[in-house]
């Protein structure tokens, strides 16, 4: 053992050697940084060369420093320190010793990772450039779990806790500032919605500092006096956390004075003030106190609110917009809350409408909500009556604007959709009139095709959309492509026996229009570098979704048979063969489905158009082969078992990431057609000899599949 020490401690120093002669290289410092953490040996021969060798880039020094101050946190951030204090307390109750700890264990701390976007680089000689790129850093917050902090030592607890939270503002302004405006969003009163999710309250900087709010709310219960004495030790001169702490602790009488409160406001800077993430503390606040204010400072509080923030370097008009909205949204909502302005109200509404002509009055009532993020289920409201009785040139532009003016984002206005369900033939004239203007409404199309809203359409009216579609430029109904083509694979079957040649007509455009515009139908176009999924894709894409639609018409069921496939569906056929790239690989995979289908009623064509892509060399399109021959799953003729045999057995070298997936099918092909033997010559259809090699060359995937499904069988 002793020995086996020796050896692993000469092994760490050699490394702590090497990697402190190279610590100033900004490669070794990434090297690091991927680390959960470096030995503290040789922790201590970086820190050694540091302290007493040449002096290295100060840059380079400080990302080093911020490694190890995350490491040693890491290490006591992980252990159960905060399960022992808990124990503790409920055993021993509350002392110095468990009040230091507390605070010590919820102090905020930086967090140190690899930049998300960085790259390592060969060296330059500008590595300066990306130093402050290459690590991540963010501050963290132990959450403050719930300790039941007796009364007695609360005026400690909140003097540390502010302490903390000085510590937390320090450290966000030293990474960049941004985590005191984006990561503080939380404001101090809550507002009491269910679209606002708990959570931002109670993790991040938010949760921490709502958090002391709490403790300090419990002190004032507790001792008034030693609670006014905690708010004077407020930082004066920060304008995120201890601003938003001293306006919310200015809406309570009891701890701040009217004049005191004066002073907090006027004494916020432009920023401040301003700040949309303080206003709803800030508006709430001056809700309670503004009457008890002098005349004096009310005049000085109405001149920040009508004058706006300081004027910006650009944009000056625009900003002249923001400011007057930003204004007529205060003061309206003041005004509405019962604060009564030494100015005309009205006179000074006018002058700043006229500024910002777009302001609406609406838009103050909301001028006191949380800025914080909201979620929920988004509800959609088809109510179509305004639609009714108005002429049929305005209903695509006044559903249009109803949609867009939409207030609430949980509510989804859209009554064309309404319309086109319960009065189609409104809807599509509404649309008909539209096209003889050239004008191919996008999302009126979309929602007018929507499946659930042709679902019940009789035949007459879905032969009519089709010819209005025929009727369309190609150039304009690619827009809509994707729901053209689903509506016509819906309602295929009906479409096809009543309208035979309105359906082929439709097809036929579809298929031009996607040859003309290939990047309409591509849903892999961001794959960058990833396996294809060619089922998935294909099944989503107006290609594919064409190919589903001419299976389900009746003309293949009546008429193919052992003679062939019927010319007019062998046509349509053709056609989504020739299609371009991805398109053709998504039809192929459609057909290839159904490829027992076709060596049974066409060999000889199922043989032209769909097996010699084996034959070929382009490995998507036998991707798109296999993607589509493995969702059926089973061979169901011998002639066609041994056409596909030996391109079957060469998978087991062959295994690619996109048919992976596909590794129990195949197993269970292989499978079935070792136990089935050969009618003719009584021999298996995959010999011992070939099955043994499936296992072999299958390796850990196929062929540890083949041994499960024969052990499963056994069983």
């Amino acid at each position: 053992m002793t020995n086996n020490n020796s050896i692993l401690s000469d092994r760490q120093n050699q490394i702590g050697a090497w990697i402190s002669r190279v610590a100033d290289q900004p490669a070794c410092l990434w090297w690091a940084a991927k680390q959960s953490g470096l030995h503290p040996g040789i922790q201590q021969q970086i820190k050694h060369r540091f302290r007493h060798r040449e002096i290295i880039r100060s840059d380079i020094h400080q990302a080093w420093q911020y490694l190890f101050e995350s490491w040693d946190r890491k290490v006591n951030h992980f252990n159960n320190e905060i399960f022992d204090l808990k124990c503790e307390t409920k055993k021993y109750g509350w002392n110095g010793s468990v009040a230091r700890k507390y605070i010590a264990m919820t102090r905020p701390w930086l967090k140190v990772e690899l930049s998300y976007d960085y790259k390592p680089k060969p060296p330059n000689g500008n590595d300066s450039q990306y130093i402050k790129n290459l690590l991540h850093l963010d501050v963290e917050y132990q959450p403050p779990h719930e300790f039941n902090i007796p009364d007695e030592w609360l005026a400690f607890i909140v003097s540390e806790f502010r302490q903390n939270l000085e510590v937390a503002h320090y450290l966000e302004t030293e990474i960049g500032g941004d985590g005191l405006s984006i990561g503080f969003s939380s404001p101090m009163i809550s507002e009491e919605s269910p679209e606002i999710s708990d959570n931002q309250r109670t993790r991040g900087l938010s949760g921490y500092v709502i958090k002391f709010s709490e403790l300090f709310e419990r002190l004032v219960e507790f001792d008034i006096s030693i609670a006014r004495q905690e708010f004077s030790a407020w930082l004066v001169d920060d304008e995120h956390i201890f601003a938003r702490l001293r306006i919310w602790a200015g809406g309570k009488k009891d701890v701040v004075s009217a004049q005191a409160f004066s002073d907090i406001v006027l004494g916020l800077s432009d920023d401040a003030f301003w700040d949309r993430y303080h206003q709803r503390d800030l508006l709430l606040a001056l809700k309670k106190r503004w009457n008890e204010l002098d005349t004096k400072t009310q005049k000085k509080i109405e001149k920040r609110l009508l004058e706006g923030r300081e004027k910006w370097r650009n944009g000056e008009e625009l900003q002249k917009q923001w400011n007057a909205c930003d204004s007529l949204n205060r003061i309206t909502w003041l005004a509405k809350q019962g604060c009564d302005f030494t100015f005309d109200l009205q006179a000074e509404a006018n002058r700043l409408r006229k500024i910002a002509p777009d302001w609406k009055p609406d838009n103050a009532e909301k001028a006191a909500s949380s800025n914080e993020i909201r979620s929920g289920t988004v509800i959609p409201n088809p109510e179509y009556s305004c639609l009714l009785n108005i002429p049929l040139n305005a209903i695509l532009s006044t559903a249009q604007k109803i949609s867009e003016d939409n207030e609430d984002f949980l509510t989804e206005k859209d009554p064309f959709s309404g319309l086109s369900k319960e009065c189609p033939v409104r809807a599509l004239s509404a649309l008909t009139l539209a096209a003889k203007h050239n004008e191919f409404p996008q999302r009126a199309w979309n929602s007018f095709l929507f499946f659930e809203n042709r679902q019940n359409d009789k035949p007459k009216l879905s032969a009519l959309i089709a010819e209005r579609l025929c009727r369309i430029p190609d150039n304009a109904i690619m827009d809509f492509i994707h729901p053209a083509s689903l509506w016509i694979q819906q309602t295929s079957t009906q479409l096809a026996t009543q309208s035979p040649e309105t359906f082929d007509k439709l097809i036929l455009k579809l298929i031009n229009v996607i040859n003309l515009h290939p990047l309409s139908n591509n849903r892999g176009g961001a794959r960058a570098g990833k396996d294809t999924d060619w089922t998935h894709e294909s099944i989503n894409s107006p290609a594919g979704k064409i190919a589903q639609a001419i299976f389900k018409e009746p003309r293949i069921k009546t008429k193919a048979n052992s003679d062939g496939l019927p010319d007019e569906w062998r046509n349509l056929a053709y056609k989504l063969l020739n299609m371009n790239n991805d398109s053709y690989r998504y039809v192929l995979v459609i057909f290839c489905r159904n490829i027992n289908w076709f060596y049974a009623v066409d060999p000889d064509w199922t043989e032209q158009n769909l097996l010699s892509v084996l034959d070929g060399n382009d490995k998507d399109n036998i991707d798109a082969f296999w993607s589509g021959f493995f969702m059926h799953s089973r061979i169901e003729n011998q002639a066609l078992f041994f056409r596909l045999k030996p391109h079957l057995l060469c998978l087991a070298k062959q295994q690619t990431t996109a048919l992976n997936k596909y590794n129990h099918i195949q197993a269970g092909i292989l499978l079935a057609g070792w136990e089935i033997k050969n009618n003719a010559t009584g021999e298996r259809w995959i010999t011992n000899i070939e099955m043994r090699k499936q296992i072999l060359d299958g390796g850990d995937v196929l062929g540890s599949r083949i041994l499960w499904q024969i052990k499963d069988w056994s069983d």
